[in-house]
């Protein structure tokens, strides 16, 4: 009885108790153990006939999506396709918000458009500018393209930051081509649609030279040219209330004569009164507008003779002016005055140029938008598309070689390009690299804002950085910045208590730096944060002098204005 009481623990799942409670109150020896004999015999055979390794199966290795990155502009069909079936996320965004179809579509990629959205891409997406799928595929005018993503439900009538429609895009594209367009709108898209600045699509085609799509689109604006209905109807009730005023006036003439010369003769006699001197309007200061971005006063003086082609002492034209800041409401009032959008300054520098130098992707898309020249150089033989390639700002490159940029053809492949991302071994990293351990961190932050590092000028302050650290000659990172107008870093130095009226060894301050170099915005800034507007260079040098003497007249009205003295 010992020996079968213990004999359950060298047997799994308790199968013996089992047994023994099944053949419980049975008589004899061999009665009582044949359900134990059997269950042995299952058990037996379960553990020699089923594989080990069929019963616990290994779990395969996680495989992490984030490093499956898909870049169709350098990686072929069958790279993309491999990435896919490895688990690569086909909706992965990029830090501008771009996704792989975005990018297949504006190259009109149509074999790995279509693989993308057949795995689940979407085609509604947009970037963090409002671009969609839709208008990328609009762009290059890939018809295809555009009616795979339609086809997924793509908004025909969604609109970019700027305004801007699909339809748009297509007129902007580089070939003159309307299917693209005729499509478009037969799927709903509106083409009396205007963006931000009043730009409608047919606007668009015609100052594009795009004669074959302008001439299609005539028919949904007939009458753009033409005197609207409105102004037609207000003209002939204009002129019946002056027929009715001719007729009254005609009724009131038979009045006596005595009483009509009584009157003359009593305005006679009574001495008239000197007339006041009409107080004269001063003359718009049409620079003074811009710097402050004064738009009624603007109007005003341009609707009073004001030259919307005026430029400064420098050669540089108000568009010129309001293109390198920004200011694009200016910029479209400029235009809409007829302003010459392709004037080139003594350095053959064009409002595009400056749009394109900092970095107003709006104001690039406006220009263009009304005709601008894209592929005119400065004397350095620079075109737009070189001066955005130089600042490396791959959005306004893509834009301007969509709007048939010359330069853009003969640029290198994206496989050679600097930019293209190539095969890295594990040691290495997208990240710039550091800083050397011995340098110091003042001298690391003057250089992050000299090559205009934004991220790593932020960094350095966050790791406090002495923001008022000087080089040999007394320049600070602060002076750097204002001198190239990098408002960015300038706020983020100001906000870490950088001394906006510090000198460097010749007694130039941040504010003297940016009047001297043209920069508005700075001066602005700096002005607001406390800057000391009078203050002189050890030889006496006023910012305002400095801003007079080089000929930058919106940024001496700007100092007047706060009441700097030369």
């Amino acid at each position: 009885m010992k020996v079968e009481k213990n004999r359950h623990i060298y047997c799994p799942f308790g199968l013996i108790r089992a047994a023994r409670y099944l053949s419980k109150g049975r008589q004899g020896f061999f009665m009582r153990r044949v359900p134990l004999i059997i269950l042995l015999a299952v058990t037996a055979a379960a553990f020699f006939f089923v594989p080990l390794d069929a019963q616990t199966p290994p779990e395969k290795p996680a495989v992490d999506s984030s490093q499956l990155k898909i870049d169709p502009v350098v990686q072929s069909y069958n790279d993309v396709k491999e990435l896919i079936d490895k688990g690569a996320d086909v909706n992965l965004r990029d830090s501008g918000g771009v996704t792989p179809l975005m990018q297949a579509a504006y190259f009109g990629d149509l074999r790995i458009s279509k693989l993308l959205v057949d795995k689940g891409a979407d085609a509604k997406a947009s970037d963090n500018d409002g671009i969609t799928v839709l208008m990328n595929a609009a762009s290059s005018a890939n018809l295809e393209i555009v009616k795979i993503v339609v086809d997924r439900g793509a908004d025909v009538n969604a609109r970019d930051k700027g305004g801007a429609t699909a339809l748009m895009y297509a007129a902007l594209s580089p070939r003159d081509e309307i299917e693209t367009s005729k499509y478009l709108i037969a799927k709903g898209a509106d083409p009396a649609a205007r963006d931000n600045q009043g730009s409608s699509v047919y606007s668009i085609a015609r100052n594009r030279g795009k004669t074959e799509l302008a001439k299609y689109l005539e028919s949904f604006f007939a009458g753009e040219s033409a005197v609207p209905k409105h102004l037609l109807y207000a003209l002939i009730g204009l002129v019946l209330a002056l027929f009715v005023k001719m007729l009254l006036n005609r009724s009131t003439t038979g009045r006596s004569k005595k009483t009509v010369q009584k009157k003359e003769a009593d305005n006679e006699a009574a001495p008239k009164p000197p007339e006041a001197p009409k107080p004269e309007k001063p003359p718009v200061d049409l620079l003074e507008a811009i710097v402050y971005q004064d738009l009624e006063t603007l109007k005003r003086g341009i609707a009073e003779g004001g030259d919307p082609n005026l430029t400064d002492k420098s050669g540089r034209s108000l568009l010129m002016a309001a293109a390198a800041n920004g200011f694009d409401s200016i910029v479209a009032v400029l235009l809409e005055n007829k302003a010459d959008m392709n004037f080139q300054d003594a350095s053959g520098r064009t409002a595009l140029m400056n749009a394109a130098f900092s970095g107003n992707l709006t104001t690039v898309r406006l220009l263009v938008g009304g005709g601008a020249n894209v592929n005119l150089r400065d004397s350095e033989g620079r075109s737009a598309y070189v001066i955005a390639s130089e600042k490396g700002n791959q959005k306004i490159m893509n834009f301007l070689k969509t709007a048939g940029a010359e330069d853009a053809k003969s640029a290198p492949p994206a496989e050679e390009s600097p930019k293209a991302p190539a095969k890295k071994s594990a040691d290495t990293s997208d990240k710039k690299p550091a800083r050397a351990p011995d340098q110091d961190p003042g001298e690391a932050l003057r250089a992050c804002v000299s090559e205009g590092d934004l991220e790593g000028t932020v960094e350095l302050i966050s790791k406090k950085a002495d923001v008022n650290a000087a080089d040999d000659k007394g320049s600070t990172a602060l002076m750097i910045a204002a001198g190239a107008g990098r408002l960015d870093m300038m706020k983020a130095l100001i906000e870490a208590k950088a001394d906006v009226n510090a000198g460097n060894a010749k007694g130039v301050t941040p504010l003297i730096f940016a009047a001297a170099k043209g920069q508005a915005k700075a001066v602005i800034l700096l002005v607001k944060a406390g800057a000391n507007y009078n203050a002189r260079t050890k030889n006496g040098i006023s910012a305002l002098k400095y801003a007079t003497e080089k000929g930058f007249d919106d940024v001496a009205a700007l100092l007047k204005k706060v009441g700097a003295v030369e």
